[in-house]
């Protein structure tokens, strides 16, 4: 017995040796969305398709599904399925090797040439897209683009090239994308480099030189707008970017500009400082954002969540020491702001670890979080009487009202919140029996250790 116990050991030794030496491999670390058929048409399946080419027959509440590259060469199959009861949506991810892509490419290619279904491109982030940029023309370029190639222009010209520009910003996104999928990472970060590209482009002459105009920093507003509009189009278009990494890329931009701006404020910087500070921190919180994207399965909800969370710390820190500091701006008012993000970022990143927040619900936890700054305001409004020396009042409970209001909305948002689809734990552990190596002898027990960096 305990001879046949030694050999069952013997041979879980490789086993598990050969485990613990791949569980360093990070096998969640990076997902590239890649084609469902062989031309690399199909970029998902939908329930219209999956029902003309009789897929997925087995799911009646199916929704979609989406195939991902991961870092290690395998494959994850993402079906999606709304729930019953009210349990919302649902996500189920099947790990598949080459040979079972192979094979799912095969059913859906011969699927559609049977049942001549047409490949549908994933268009659903066309009219974001769309609007994003016809937002753009009637804010922005509508006016930047005569007032920096016709300044001396009559009105009547000015008009007329402003409602050219405003409407080329419809008619040409609709032409560019007629055959092109856009998916709604596609188009958010199309829109974050527009819009972000436009206060960088603002700050950019002022970053590398005192002497500039205003018709400088219009034009490198105009030229980064929609130089950064093209660039993050075709990077989430070409990785298959999902919501959720568009967004939380986006609070990598937003925090790192913060960053940027503090650090060359405690460092007595001037304007032109100020200026490269906020355009380096927003590079670095770009490269950051990106890092910490890859290593998590967001939802667009969720990088909602952690940035109002982000932005409540920061106000919160600023108020904490200007309530005692109110009279004057000081380094220290810097310090806390920053020291506030920092601690609520990780907090924010806490929060959503196990949940998969909606759209709707992050929206519900910024409004909470506005909603009871204001309450806090109207409070100090009303016991300061219009006393001027009142100030740390207001500081104090506008910072009180909206972590209240802000750990509310949470609380009343995570109770509906489903729970992540993916498991965003560190270690996995899985032991299987195996068969007896020869007749009369102990089965064997194989582990295997997995880690991820999720």
């Amino acid at each position: 017995m305990a001879a046949s116990l030694l050999g069952a050991m013997h041979r879980l030794r490789p086993v598990v040796c050969l485990a613990l030496a791949l569980a360093a491999a990070p096998v969640g670390a990076a997902e590239t969305q890649v084609p469902l058929d062989r031309a690399g048409r199909v970029q998902r399946v939908d329930a219209s398709l999956a029902r003309r080419i009789r897929m997925f027959t087995d799911r009646p509440q199916f929704q979609e599904a989406r195939l991902f590259l991961l870092a290690d060469s395998t494959y994850v199959l993402e079906i999606s399925s709304s729930g019953t009861a009210g349990a919302g949506l649902s996500r189920e991810r099947i790990p598949l090797l080459q040979a079972g892509v192979d094979s799912l490419r095969d059913v859906v290619t011969n699927g559609m040439a049977t049942h001549k279904a047409p490949a549908k491109l994933d268009a659903s982030g066309r009219p974001l897209f769309t609007a994003a940029t016809t937002g753009m023309c009637l804010g922005f370029y509508g006016w930047a683009v005569p007032y920096v190639f016709e300044p001396n222009a009559t009105s009547e010209v000015t008009t007329g090239t402003y409602l050219l520009t405003a409407s080329a910003g419809t008619f040409i996104p609709l032409f560019v994308t007629r055959n092109r999928p856009v998916t709604m990472g596609t188009a958010l970060m199309s829109w974050y480099g527009m819009s972000r590209g436009t206060i960088y482009g603002v700050l950019l002459p002022a970053a590398v030189s005192e002497d500039f105009t205003s018709q400088t920093q219009v034009a490198t507003a105009l030229g980064m707008s929609i130089g950064l509009g093209i660039a993050g189009f075709e990077w989430a278009a070409r990785s298959g970017m999902s919501e959720g990494t568009a967004a939380t890329i986006r609070n990598g931009l937003d925090f790192g500009s913060l960053y940027g701006l503090a650090f060359a404020n405690l460092m007595d910087s001037d304007a032109k400082g100020h200026a490269a500070g906020t355009l380096s921190g927003a590079a670095g919180g770009l490269v950051l954002g990106s890092l910490y994207a890859s290593r998590r399965d967001h939802t667009y909800g969720d990088a909602g969540v952690m940035s109002t969370t982000g932005w409540v710390g920061a106000y919160s820190g600023l108020a904490l020491v200007q309530a005692f500091h109110a009279d004057e701006y000081l380094k220290s008012s810097t310090v806390g702001s920053l020291v506030g993000a920092t601690a609520s970022l990780w907090l924010g990143d806490r929060l959503v670890r196990d949940k998969d927040f909606s759209f709707g619900q992050s929206v519900i936890v910024g409004l909470s979080a506005l909603g009871g700054g204001l309450f806090g305001l109207g409070i100090a409004s009303i016991a300061s009487n219009g006393d001027v020396d009142q100030q740390p009042l207001f500081w104090s409970l506008s910072a009180v009202g909206s972590i209240s209001g802000c750990t509310l909305g949470y609380v009343g948002s995570a109770r509906s919140a489903r729970r992540a689809a993916a498991d965003r734990s560190g270690w996995q552990f899985e032991l299987v029996p195996s068969p007896p190596a020869r007749r009369g002898a102990l089965p064997g027990v194989m582990m295997t250790v997995r880690t991820t960096l999720q």
